[in-house]
């Protein structure tokens, strides 16, 4: 019994392990379209542009009153230059994450305040050999930092990282699009001067996909495991956990029924995808297709032209 129950704490601890990677990759990715909005006006940006004050339950933008502005941008100590002007106030990575932690609200059924659910503002983050304002950091140093320390290591709503953003998927859209639209404004040496931004998008991308991929992938892998009879299933380790290697594994089928003939192999194979099948109609593997498959598409929606890849 108590064997089971620390399995069961095991399980949960690695699955909120999982989730809060994935959150931080998504967070990275955030901030960083963020930076490369600081080239548009202020009136013009979408991304850390958050209520000013919200509906407890459909957290939909209010009216604040009192002339207030209705929007609130996220306002720093980092002043950067973009084109020979200078920007006042722009946010350091954990300035930004406190911004888009939420919104207070002073008790349940109250409309929500605007100030931050969470202050990072002075913790130290990225360190002073990154220095805590850089722009230019190791993604997966800061995600690592991130996780340590646990800070942005949480699902941000998403009216707080996107202008009056209401649906998840609408808003990853509405930010790699925002990517695509900049870059077709830039020239050949902006776009270089950007080049380590880009990356980290790409970066903070592909790092989503994979975390979902793990998380699903845990449950995956035990079904092919019970399932597989004669060889083992291929994993690699990612993120705390493992990823299930779909073609190392047929080769592995093919190596166990050597000599047995194309109708052992085949077989197994068959069953081996039957087995995956299966598996993508569970409530699991649903949970994680559709954003997988929307991270893999933003990063042709951040192309800056539509079929031609000229990321750097």
């Amino acid at each position: 019994m108590r064997a089971s129950f620390f399995l069961f704490l095991a399980t949960v601890f690695l699955g909120t392990a999982e989730a809060g990677l994935r959150h931080i990759y998504e967070n990275i990715y955030t901030y960083l379209v963020y930076q490369l909005e600081l080239n548009l006006p202020e009136n013009e940006r979408i991304v850390g542009v958050k209520c000013a004050s919200a509906d407890y339950k459909t957290q939909r933008c209010l009216d604040p009153g009192n002339g207030a502005p209705r929007h609130k941008h996220c306002k720093g100590t980092v002043s950067i230059v973009v084109k020979g002007t200078t920007i006042p106030d722009t946010c350091s990575l954990r300035e930004f994450l406190s911004h888009i932690s939420g919104n207070k609200g002073s008790r349940a059924n109250q409309p929500l305040d605007g100030a931050d659910v969470k202050n990072w503002r002075n913790v130290p983050l990225l360190g002073r050999r990154v220095g805590e304002n850089s722009v230019n950091f190791d993604i997966d140093y800061a995600a690592d930092q991130m996780m340590d320390k646990r800070i942005g290591n949480m699902q941000a709503p998403t009216y707080c990282k996107v202008k009056d953003g209401q649906g998840y998927m609408s808003s990853l859209d509405r930010m790699a699009k925002r990517v695509g639209e900049i870059k077709r404004g830039m020239t050949a040496d902006e776009i270089i001067d950007k080049k380590s931004l880009f990356k980290g998008l790409d970066t903070a991308a592909d790092a989503v996909v994979d975390s979902r991929i793990v998380d699903s992938d845990k449950y995956l892998i035990p079904q092919l495991e019970k399932a597989a009879k004669g060889y083992r299933i291929a994993t690699k380790s990612q993120f705390d956990g493992r990823m299930f290697m779909y073609r190392e594994t047929v080769d592995r089928i093919r190596s166990s029924a050597a000599g047995m003939g194309e109708s052992t192999v085949n077989s197994r194979i068959e069953a081996l995808e039957n087995e995956i099948k299966a598996f993508r109609n569970s409530r699991e593997a649903k949970a994680h297709a559709a954003p997988i498959e929307k991270w893999r598409q933003m990063k042709d929606l951040m192309v800056r032209v539509p079929g031609c890849e000229l990321r750097p």
